[in-house]
Formats: structure tokens, sequence, C-alpha cells
């Protein structure tokens, strides 16, 4: 398939499901995810052999494009894995979730000193943000961690393309304020009902993405 092709069906069939997962966890079908939606009969296999490299290179490079393209949205969001949503979902999710009369209510102090670095320049590398926020080394790993996964959970933040920054590339993250400031002031006027309809129809109970979502509320 042609980049731009796969690129562009990609999109749409994130926004068909509204969330897609980009690998599966442990080849199961559920929940979705971009390989089984492109290779819905490959077993994927992380080794770089012959049988693996080429399908799980190409799912590699797809998902970086689609990172920053704008017309989905990139996190780490199930499990802290890699996720993507469609625009809409997205900003319904963010409505009921971090409602922007207080964005940082309920964070705890590691999550707001990196979202307020994040608030001022975004997008940054992993190391730039640890830098800025003098939480390098593997003493603060965890708190960086638990923190990220705070403000990811709360759509507070974003994955938005990488950052050559040392021997293997790292996710930059931005704040979605910043990096889709369209989505952000949409979800700022989304009546709360309209939000939760949103969510209702594209993850229903019981999906695991919809159970997933209530028990992180």
């Amino acid at each position: 398939m042609a980049r731009t092709l796969l690129l562009e069906s990609a999109v749409k069939r994130i926004d068909e499901r509204g969330v897609l997962l980009v690998f599966p966890i442990n080849n199961r079908a559920l929940p979705v995810s971009l390989w089984s939606e492109f290779f819905p009969k490959t077993r994927m296999v992380w080794d770089w052999n012959d049988d693996a490299a080429g399908p799980v290179h190409d799912m590699w490079g797809l998902m970086k494009r689609l990172s920053d393209c704008r017309e989905v949205v990139y996190s780490k969001w199930y499990q802290g894995r890699a996720t993507f949503f469609s625009r809409e979902l997205f900003a319904a999710m963010l409505s009921v979730r971090s409602p922007q009369s207080d964005v940082s209510r309920g964070l705890s102090s590691t999550a707001r000193t990196l979202y307020e670095a994040l608030e001022n320049n975004s997008p940054l590398s992993t190391r730039k943000l640890k830098e800025l926020t003098d939480l390098q080394g593997r003493l603060h790993e965890a708190e960086y961690s638990r923190a990220m996964k705070e403000l990811f959970t709360r759509f507070l933040i974003v994955g938005f393309g990488e950052v050559d920054d040392g021997a293997f590339p790292s996710l930059a993250v931005g704040a979605t304020e910043l990096l889709f400031d369209d989505l952000w002031r949409q979800a700022e006027d989304m009546p709360v009902r309209k939000a939760q309809a949103t969510i209702d129809r594209l993850i229903p109970q019981p999906s695991h993405f919809r159970r997933f979502f209530d028990k992180t509320s």
C-alpha cells in the first residue's frame, strides 16, 4: 500500500471506531487495534526477523506519521499503551474527564509541575521535559511515569511526533490545549449530555475501552 493511502485508510478506521490501539495485546482480538485492522490474519511477533519485520516496521512507521498529522490524536492511554483517538471522541472524553473550569484539580504536585512545563512549551522530548522539571535519573523514573499517566488519563497531554535525543527516538509530548487548541475549545463548549452521548455511541458498554475509561474516571 502506498504511504498516503495507508495514512488515509488508518485515519478513516480510527474515525469509524473512535479509538484503536496501535498493536494488539498478546495478539488478542480485543481491544481492537490498527494491527488487527490492517493485518487481521497475521500474528504480531516483536522479533525483527523475515516473517515479522515487514508489517511491524510498517505499523511503527504509520504510528509515527499519524502521531502528528492532526487528523487523529495520539496518546499513551489504554493501560499506558499507544492509542489513537478520533478527534470527535477525544473532545468528548476531554470534556467529561477534565472540565476546563479547573483542569488541574486533583493532580499530584509532580503532574502539575510537568503540565505547567508543557503549557509553556510544547511539544517536548522526554529528555527535555525531565530536564526542565528536575526529574532526570532512575531515582525519579517511577514518579515521572505516574505523573505522566495522570496527565494522559485526564487527556491533558498528547503524544506528538518523535525526537532524536538519544540512542533511540523518544515520543514527544505536549499540552492538549496548545497542540489541539480547536479540540480544547470544542470540549469546553460541549454540553455534558452531548459529550456523554458521543462516548456511549463510540465506546459503548461493555467494551474494553469503555470499561477502562469508567475505571479511570
